[in-house]
């Protein structure tokens, strides 16, 4: 039978804080996709971070330092005419005009190469402004380079000369190329918003490679033991954790995974839940039924903000941003027996600017999946997904539609505050009954435990589920202790504990109507 333990049995369909200090500890591994690791991210993570300042401090910043600025190679072809001019304009990830530089040619611009380095130095005394900048080559040749802020979105896209009437410059007008993303400014926009949502409490952050030749197996494979290694490292405080890659395409086999890791800390009475952002693709119709998977306590992000910074990022930088960190914050902050979908002021994700548009990874509002009928986002929530929602009737906020996990609904744990309310169970009952492993029973004449042994197992086990009661985070319980189990023949102490939740309203009806009398 192996060494002593204390065993947990998940009880199953009969749904109808010991130690409270860390129920708001939560951990993000963020993963970016590269052949081989990126020297820039060394030092990075494996930190406990408790402000947006300690992260930016260790080097997850949002000045896009290690990303790559789109480049477009121009030529002066044909020189321009005394006083013509030449507006330089590109059409920002917002549909503004950005106004890279208004050359006018002068009387010394008396060949291509002379011009070029004129309309260069145009550009570079808007740098200050534009973030736009420009270096001058031979023959009339010059290059623009955009800011690395704009990330991967001028790639493909071109300036537009605008030359005044009259004038004759010809100018080769390549498009920009050679832009890349980068996932530090992404990673602090997520760190951002948990402590945005959560600013009382620690996040432990880790940053893993995800080598792009690894197939899904592989990369499974790594997240499993990824999820294990980092919890352990932070001695398996955290809670509830985000596994965020939106650079590897989606594939539920992930979430089988996450949840592999799960159960391995649940094994080790450290169990936590997990979100996770993965680089969801198709349309929101064609996603699959989660519901189907096994996963409890595993939960698929499909909202983001589209609106403020989190959609310049997803404009920018990477399609699918995910408002994962917001989701991890606001997991971390509410009761573990509360839903992250209340429509209460404080479960607001919208400061008014960030998350005030809700939408999904592939750029479509709330708003406008809704605008016919709910049959779409009804069909969302049903497969398991999550994501942020408006009320209408001029209900103001945006909210959580819920924490669904990606499991059976008609499971005990199908819901986030469902399992973060038995791990929290689990977690204070296995720390007060650990005591009595080994320890002597008194016994009745017959072999069965004494009262005395079934009221001291019973006190152990019942301490941290009465401040469970105490904290609202259950309604009641049942601890029973076998009176008929002989202990000196299987050495087993059979006990059994029954947990009343209290149950969320998820659905309200109300039959309105009028009456003559009342």
């Amino acid at each position: 039978m192996g060494l002593p333990k204390v065993r947990f049995i998940l009880g199953q369909g009969g749904s109808g804080r010991a130690s409270t200090n860390f129920d708001n500890n939560s951990l993000m591994i963020a993963y970016y996709s590269a052949t081989s690791a990126n020297s820039a991210y060394a030092n990075i993570g494996n930190k406990i971070y408790t402000s947006l300042q300690d992260a930016v401090a260790d080097g997850v910043v949002a000045d896009f330092v290690e990303a790559t600025a789109a480049t477009s190679a121009q030529v002066v072809a044909t020189l321009g005419a005394l006083n013509e001019t030449i507006a330089i304009t590109f059409t920002n990830w917002d549909g503004t005009t950005i106004t890279l530089a208004n050359y006018t040619k002068g009387a010394g611009d008396t060949t291509v190469t002379l011009q070029a380095t004129s309309m260069v130095a145009a550009v570079n005394a808007n740098t200050y402004v534009t973030g736009f900048s420009a270096t001058v080559g031979t023959s009339g040749a010059y290059t623009l380079i955009a800011p690395k802020r704009l990330g991967i979105w001028p790639n493909t896209k071109s300036v537009v000369n605008t030359i005044s009437t009259g004038g004759t410059s010809v100018i080769t007008n390549n498009a920009f190329t050679g832009g890349t993303a980068s996932p530090l400014a992404i990673f602090n926009y997520q760190i951002s918003e948990f402590f945005r949502r959560q600013p009382n409490a620690p996040l432990y952050f880790a940053i893993k490679l995800d080598t792009s030749s690894d197939n899904a197996a592989a990369y499974n494979t790594k997240v499993t033991a990824d999820v294990i290694s980092v919890s352990n490292l932070f001695t398996g405080r955290a809670r509830q954790g985000l596994v965020y890659n939106p650079f590897r395409t989606f594939a539920t086999s992930t979430l089988d995974a996450i949840k592999t890791a799960r159960t391995n800390l649940f094994n080790s009475y450290i169990p936590a839940v997990f979100g996770y952002v993965g680089g969801f693709t198709g349309s929101l119709s064609a996603q699959v039924n989660v519901r189907t998977l096994t996963d409890e306590g595993v939960d698929p992000i499909i909202g983001q903000s589209l609106s403020g910074y989190g959609l310049e990022l997803s404009k920018t930088q990477q399609s699918v941003i995910c408002s994962g960190g917001a989701y991890l914050g606001d997991l971390s902050r509410v009761a573990v027996s509360e839903s992250i979908g209340e429509p209460i002021a404080e479960n607001n994700v919208s400061d008014g600017t960030e998350c005030e548009t809700p939408g999904f990874y592939d750029g479509t509002t709330y708003d406008s999946a809704t605008s016919t009928n709910d049959t779409l986002v009804d069909q969302l929530y049903d497969f398991g997904y999550t994501f942020l929602r408006k009320f209408k009737g001029g209900y103001n906020g945006t909210y959580w539609v819920g924490a669904p996990c990606a499991v059976n609904p008609a499971s005990d744990y199908a819901f986030m505050e469902d399992v973060r309310t038995i791990d929290k169970a689990i977690r204070g009952v296995y720390l007060g009954i650990v005591q009595k492993l080994n320890s002597k029973n008194k016994v009745n004449p017959n072999g069965t435990l004494a009262v005395a042994s079934i009221a001291d197992y019973t006190s152990k086990a019942s301490a941290p589920l009465d401040a469970m009661v105490r904290d609202e985070d259950l309604n009641d319980f049942i601890v029973e202790v076998s009176e008929t189990e002989i202990v000196a023949q299987t050495s087993t102490v059979p006990i059994t504990i029954s947990l009343q939740q209290q149950p969320l309203g998820r659905y309200i009806t109300i039959t309105i109507g009028f009456k003559a009398t009342l």
